[in-house]
């Protein structure tokens, strides 16, 4: 469940892989807040980076969903019996293809809304840092330090 596909492509075809998604990654450590404030930037690059490649590639499945569609409810509409609309899909939506690239597609978008939500709470644990380091740094003028 912590892992999400990423197709990339090498110039020839899309290869399919792995991305792992690392809970640690949205763990906040008070004793270590200097390195959670250096890594938030790479953390919020890498999600929002990953987020809009998977919405990409959501839409690339979506449009070869309705590709799929159309081919198949072409070879119904060359017959010479009519079909209304909701016979139409019906008959495609049982086709092995047209249901191989409605499930590639479903899984395709759900990667991605999962990761957009994640994008949105390591934004989440940004704010949450920034708060942190205030109210440390509030805490070391009261005591009479300086960040200097």
């Amino acid at each position: 469940m912590n892992t999400v596909i990423l197709e990339e492509f090498d110039g020839i075809v899309w290869q399919a892989k792995k991305v792992e998604l690392d809970p640690e990654d949205f763990a906040i450590d008070d004793q270590a807040l200097d390195a959670n404030m250096c890594a938030i930037g790479s953390k919020l690059y890498f999600y929002s980076n990953l987020s809009a490649t998977l919405y990409a590639q959501a839409q690339r499945k979506k449009n070869k969903v309705e590709e799929v569609y159309a081919e198949i409810a072409q070879l119904y509409r060359k017959d010479n019996e009519k079909y209304t609309e909701g016979n139409l899909k019906e008959k495609v939506s049982l086709y092995p293809s047209y249901i191989s690239s409605k499930n590639d597609y479903i899984q395709s978008e759900s990667d991605y809304k999962r990761v957009e939500n994640l994008y949105k709470s390591m934004n989440k644990v940004a704010d949450i840092l920034i708060s942190l380091s205030y109210k440390q740094g509030q805490e070391l003028k009261k005591m009479g330090g300086s960040f200097e």
